[in-house]
């Protein structure tokens, strides 16, 4: 009986990126797309880092900024941003965000996910 439990937790180990878990993942950076829309936002992500702090509780990190297409009021358009990652049903900010207005890059901002 060993033999075969050592024989199926090798097969589970190479299946293992392949799981439910791992797609979440997938999931997650799909759901950042779909809310970061390029089309709507003037918007630009200096770094994305997606990490497993603790099993199966996956965390993604965007350092970013964002312009206003007109070039003014550049709050409103990331205000508007943090209400659709508010309205995610996959993705919750997790404590605090940080903002700050630069004039050559608009917004500036980290926000962590999960």
């Amino acid at each position: 009986m060993k033999k075969y439990e050592k024989i199926l937790k090798e097969k589970e180990e190479v299946w293992a990126p392949f799981t439910q878990e791992r797609v979440g993942f997938l999931e997650m950076l799909l759901e950042v797309t779909k809310i970061m829309d390029k089309r709507r936002f003037n918007i630009d992500m200096n770094e994305l880092n997606i990490s497993e702090k603790a099993p199966g509780k996956p965390t993604v990190e965007i350092n970013g900024h964002l312009r206003s297409k007109s070039g003014t009021e550049h709050f409103k358009p990331f205000k508007e941003l943090l209400k659709r990652f508010e309205n995610s049903a996959l993705l919750k900010i997790k404590g605090d965000y940080d903002e700050r207005l630069t004039e050559e890059k608009g917004v500036e901002f980290t926000i962590t996910l999960e």
